[in-house]
């Protein structure tokens, strides 16, 4: 008999969903939930086989995450530093240093008078970089549950707010174009 999953007591209810808000801790179960997930989809893909009981362990696991994540977003105290810790997650990931933040700067890119993007990004000193002092980092919406990061260096030619998401932006229309020729 496998034990129980966190939270099934009968009540529907899992960690995230029975906890209150204190300024943080909340924040903290769901970076526990995103490295557990982490942790699973890497034994997932060692493993080079379906696994009945990981499948339905990473079910759960995006259930408590999904409950977790609406109590954050819905909290005045956690959603403001939300961002910031989500954000300092991708700049550890994709550049292997840690970071501390600077400021938020609203950015609008317009072509032809037309509105491409806007949104807010966060800039963030960093630390022990070989090769940047700053990155600029932000996220949008992605597909199903998850959500797109972006955190770009401020290395030439990126040297402002706007310059990330204008480079960012040039990637995203590469990347169609280069699916659309390899679909024709």
């Amino acid at each position: 008999m496998s034990p129980a999953w966190p939270g099934d007591a009968g009540t529907g209810l899992g960690y995230a969903s029975a906890m209150s808000c204190d300024g943080g801790h909340l924040r903290a179960l769901v970076n526990v939930l995103d490295r557990l997930a982490a942790a699973l989809e890497a034994h997932r893909q060692l493993a080079g086989r379906a696994d009945p009981g990981l499948d339905l362990a990473m079910r759960r696991l995006d259930d408590e995450h999904a409950v977790a994540r609406s109590a954050v977003d819905s909290c005045a105290d956690c959603a403001s530093g939300w961002a910031q810790v989500e954000l300092q997650t991708a700049i550890r990931n994709l550049h292997g240093c840690e970071s501390r933040w600077v400021e938020t700067v609203h950015v609008r890119e317009e072509h032809h008078g037309d509105k491409v993007w806007e949104g807010d990004v966060e800039v963030f000193e960093l630390v022990g970089h070989p090769a940047a002092k700053r990155a600029y980092a932000w996220s949008e919406p992605g597909m199903g549950k998850r959500r797109r990061f972006f955190a770009a260096l401020h290395v030439p030619p990126v040297d402002s707010p706007a310059k990330a998401v204008q480079g960012s932006i040039f990637v995203d229309v590469q990347t169609l174009e280069k699916a659309k020729r390899a679909l024709s």
